[in-house]
């Protein structure tokens, strides 16, 4: 009996190792006839052809969504869902729209859903370009009518006064170097320092003719020569540029990390001094008035 058994088993595995032989060979006869038989076939060339470009699409997309997210390393890719992409006509240069789930921790640490809708171009020089890239897990794209439209489909959302908050909002390079020459002592103050800083942050949107922060063209020089391998390896690996960025003048042998080290924010910006000494003047006066008072300045 037991030589019955053993003779089934040799047997059983000697027909699969045939199999495998067989199937490897197939395999890779078909492999050989390929290259050939898309360049007889133009019409399997350019599907080839299309389905690289939604690959490379999806790869750019994905390392865009990764950027947003609060921890990249810890990420549940879902599927990608449906999108839309040029003609074949156009060697796919154009708009494309890439639909991706992904799950991933948000800042308390939990996993949320989100459902990105990225909107790339791909452009003549065969570079990919992010024009959008949106989250629409949520209703309308806003958390709050998300929430209404899913557990109080009744309540009337019309109805709610919501504060419109001010997005990226910049201050001027005058009130930056007033709080920087305080926090580093550069400016004596010896009351409340966060009565100034608050007095100073309010007087800023007062005060006529702000200078908008932009480092001076030395420094963005230097970042940029200080970034180049980085900035080469996201061209040449991936296709992404930034349009404001000059590639032929990077030279990542030329950085002088020395003008980072600056005393003053009028080292790395411009800065206008009669606006500067006027909002200190201004933000002063009010911060060494006791808090209760300044209350009632701002009330009446």
């Amino acid at each position: 009996m037991k030589k019955y058994l053993l003779a089934i088993g040799l047997g059983l595995a000697f027909g699969l190792v045939l199999i495998v032989m067989d199937e490897t060979s197939n395999g890779k006869s078909d492999e050989a006839e390929q290259p050939a038989a898309m360049a007889e076939d133009p019409a399997a060339a350019a599907l080839a052809a299309k389905k690289a470009q939604v690959r490379s699409a999806r790869h750019f997309c994905r390392i865009a969504i990764k950027r947003v997210l609060n921890n990249p390393n810890d990420v549940e890719w879902g599927d990608y869902r449906y999108g839309t992409i040029p003609s074949l006509d156009g060697n796919g240069v154009g708009e494309w729209t890439i639909y991706r789930d992904v799950r991933a921790r948000n800042a308390f640490n939990a996993m949320m859903l989100s459902q990105f809708k990225c909107v790339a171009e791909l452009r003549d020089d065969g570079n990919w370009h992010l024009i959008s890239l949106i989250d629409t897990a949520y209703t309308d794209g806003d958390i709050v009518a998300d929430f209404l439209s899913k557990h109080l489909p009744e309540f009337d959302p019309s109805g709610i006064e919501r504060m419109k908050a001010n997005i990226n909002v910049t201050h001027s390079a005058e009130a930056m170097a007033i709080l920087h020459d305080v926090a580093t002592e550069r400016r004596v103050w010896h009351a409340d320092r966060h009565a100034l800083s608050v007095e100073i942050l309010k007087a800023d949107r007062r005060l006529e003719s702000p200078t908008r922060p932009k480092l001076n063209p030395a420094v963005i020089e230097m970042l940029n020569n200080w970034r180049a391998p980085d900035l080469f390896w996201l061209r040449d690996q991936h296709g992404i540029t930034f349009s404001k960025i000059d590639y032929d003048a990077l030279n990542e042998n030329d950085v002088d990390v020395s003008v980072l080290r600056f005393d003053g924010i009028e080292d790395i910006c411009n800065v206008n001094p009669d606006r500067k000494a006027e909002l200190f003047r201004r933000a002063a006066r009010r911060a060494r008035v006791p808090e209760t008072i300044r209350r009632l300045i701002y009330k009446y």
